[in-house]
């Protein structure tokens, strides 16, 4: 289960430089965990 996960990521990792990636990575994850924490402010409220 894990590789299956790792090996693109480690594939992408030697194609591109891994700050690059990394910065769009967290960028990503961060996005999706400020909307979730709206929704959920908008479902509590």
């Amino acid at each position: 289960m894990l590789l299956a996960i790792i090996k693109p990521v480690l594939s992408v990792i030697q194609n591109r430089p891994i700050e690059t990636f990394l910065q769009k990575y967290f960028q990503g994850n961060c996005n999706r965990l400020q909307l979730l924490v709206l929704k959920n402010r908008f479902l509590f409220q």
